[in-house]
């Protein structure tokens, strides 16, 4: 199960770190926006 989850993160690598970063971004800036107003 372990192996299985490393290789399917593994195999779309750039795709998956691009999304993820971009999710972060957008989940940080929508929290900071929601301190700040």
């Amino acid at each position: 199960m372990a192996r299985s989850a490393i290789v399917r993160f593994a195999l779309p690598k750039n795709q998956a770190k691009l999304a993820f970063s971009y999710a972060i971004a957008l989940i940080y800036t929508a929290y900071k926006l929601n301190i700040i107003y």
